[in-house]
Formats: structure tokens, sequence, C-alpha cells
């Protein structure tokens, strides 16, 4: 929501866990310009991503899971977030992210050359 390709926002769940902790389960569809090399693949077809979020307001912490839904033979994304209050200035929120992207995983394990991907962590603060 707020991103210029996000066109549709479907919320699928959301329950009250033991501990108080919110589980929120939603589809996003994503459509818009893709980057180039992707559009001979795809062509002009929404981009479907699951979005798992866990809020824990007792211990300030939010975890943010996302994935592809389809055209996973031709990209695999998956990011996992974790955001929390920076111990050295109440005013920001501290992050962790972890992105993984896979182009064409099926063929990549099929021919036990191993998978092109891309890893990546970032870390940061700031809204503040």
């Amino acid at each position: 929501e707020g991103h210029p390709q996000i066109t549709g926002v479907e919320v699928v769940s959301r329950r009250l866990d033991d501990l108080g902790r919110l589980h929120s389960r939603r589809i996003l569809t994503m459509s818009g310009k893709l980057p180039p090399y992707l559009r001979p693949l795809i062509g002009n077809k929404p981009m479907y991503i699951q979005e798992d979020v866990v809020v824990d307001v007792q211990n300030e912490k939010v975890s943010v899971q996302t994935r592809t839904l389809n055209f996973t033979s031709v990209i695999d994304s998956r990011s996992l977030t974790y955001y929390s209050p920076s111990p050295n200035n109440p005013n920001h929120t501290d992050y962790t992210i972890w992105v993984r992207a896979c182009a064409f995983p099926q063929e990549a394990e099929s021919s036990q050359q191993g998978e092109e991907a891309f890893e990546g962590s970032s870390r940061g603060s700031g809204w503040g």
C-alpha cells in the first residue's frame, strides 16, 4: 500500500496468538513497469506476493516475510525483515532485511549446476 506498483491488497487472515501477537497474511497484487529483462517472460500480467506479518506490541517488534506466488518458474523471490526500536535512539527504528531472488529455480535444480541466485542482507536505522 502506498507503493505505485501495488494495485490490490487482499487480507487472507488475521488472528491473535496466545502471546497477544497479531498475525496477518495478505496477498498483494503488483502491476506496472517491470524490469526490461522480465517483460519478455512475464509480459504485462500482474504478480502476486504473499506477505506474512507478525506484530508483537508487547516487545515492540515486527517481522515481515514475503514471497512470490506466481511466475515461480521464472523468478522465486523471498524476503524477511525484522523491525525493532533502536537501543541507541528511541526516535529510530532498527531493521534487518534478508532478500533472496532466484532466476529459473527449477532449471537450476534439474541441471545440478546450482541456483543462479542473489542473496543479501542489510541492517539500518531510521524513520525518526
